[in-house]
């Protein structure tokens, strides 16, 4: 089951480090329905992209639907027909589920599919074994970044060579597979999903859906193909030139994240705030780390100050700055004898 429009809007929300606003959230439901949905939300292409994400591409309207259609042809009629005439079909009862699964059969697509099936079992045990090893291999270093189990690689492989799949096919096969690993998780949470979006959050690096589902399934994007890893290094390069004084360190390991910390911690503790107020997708707080207008960078002490001179952060209404105003004012009295 795909994951739903309510619980993706909060997911990226915290991901992209957004305010829960009303304007946010419809600014992010806009971009689930462009992505997820592609139409009327009472469309039956709608509650096909809603229900396999990682086969929305097929209904795409551009190369992917082509390349989906030259693969499964009239299946995809069938399926079509079945979505927007259901009238004509009977799927509760035994003698229509009957005859829907001979007219899937009846198909050019399973027709093939069946052939290869018979190929595929008539083979001894030790030419099946030779063929998913060379697959085994092939699948393992094309979705590389995926990193598939080894039960993984078997099931796909297994069922690629007896089905005879096309590169298209195999694209699905792992997407499918890589979203069946959690139950009902979709590819966007995926154990591998999740740690490569903290990864990118940590260097502060925003990313389409489009290459963050490539990176997990190997796909290319404008004829480039995508990995974690590329990502994740197009993360470091952009946070090396947004914060170039701190490029060295990047190079050595550290995150965005990691150079903002001690930043942050002062934050927090001068603003009294709670550590999830203080995050880099503020501006105000990104001027920690960006620098001051000359380039040189904020030492802990200027950062104090500035968190307490400029009005921007509120300083002014923590515990701290009454208590100093009481302070001062009692200082005052004193000093001119009003208080006994």
């Amino acid at each position: 089951m795909a994951i739903g429009r309510d619980q993706w809007i909060k997911e990226q929300l915290a991901a992209e480090g957004m305010r829960d606003t009303a304007a946010n959230r419809t600014k992010l439901g806009k971009r689930y329905d462009k992505t997820y949905v592609g139409g009327s939300r009472s469309d039956w292409r709608t509650y096909f992209k809603l229900q396999f994400p990682q086969l929305a591409d097929m209904l795409d309207g551009a190369d992917g639907e082509k390349n989906a259609r030259a693969v499964f042809g009239d299946l995809i009629d069938l399926f079509i027909e079945v979505a927007t005439k259901p009238e004509n079909f009977d799927l509760t009862s035994d003698a229509g589920v009957d005859a829907f699964i001979r007219r899937v059969k009846s198909t050019q697509y399973a027709i093939k599919t069946t052939e290869s099936q018979a190929r595929w079992d008539a083979l001894d045990t030790a030419e099946k074994e030779r063929q998913l090893q060379t697959t085994r291999r092939s699948i393992a270093t094309t979705f590389a970044s995926s990193q598939l189990t080894t039960t993984e690689l078997n099931d796909i492989a297994t069922v690629a060579i007896r089905n005879g799949y096309s590169e298209l096919e195999l694209k699905y096969a792992v997407a499918t597979k890589l979203g069946q690993r959690a139950g009902d998780r979709t590819l966007f949470e995926t154990d591998e999903a999740n740690k490569l979006r903290s990864t990118l959050r940590a260097y502060n690096y925003n990313v389409s859906d489009e290459l963050f589902s490539a990176a997990l399934t190997g796909d290319e994007v404008n004829g480039v193909p995508q990995s974690a890893e590329l990502l994740i290094s197009k993360a470091k390069n952009k946070a090396k030139l947004d914060l170039p004084a701190y490029a060295q360190y990047i190079d050595q390991g550290f995150t965005v994240d990691d150079i903002f910390e001690p930043f942050k911690d002062l934050a927090v503790k001068t603003l009294e705030l709670n550590p999830i107020e203080v995050q880099l997708s503020d501006d105000k707080f990104m001027r920690a780390i960006k620098g001051k207008p000359d380039g040189t960078q904020y030492s802990g002490n200027e950062w104090i100050q500035m968190l307490k001179t400029d009005p921007n952060y509120g300083w002014q209404y923590t515990n701290q700055a009454n208590q100093q105003v009481s302070s001062v004012v009692s200082t005052l009295e004193r000093a001119f004898g009003l208080m006994r």
